[in-house]
């Protein structure tokens, strides 16, 4: 009985950081976006100046 709690409290812990990596991951994913379109805009911006 106890191995099989210890089992399913071990089954718990790593769902639990499973989810922690995956919000993480998701949250990098979103950063580099948001980072690439920065950069596009600035070369947008460096290309206007650029035309004047």
């Amino acid at each position: 009985m106890i191995r099989l709690l210890i089992l399913l409290l071990l089954i718990y812990i790593a769902y639990k950081f499973y989810k922690l990596f995956i919000y993480y991951k998701n949250k990098v994913n979103e950063l580099e976006r948001e980072l690439k379109k920065r950069k596009i805009n600035e070369l947008k911006d460096t290309d206007y100046e650029e035309i004047k």
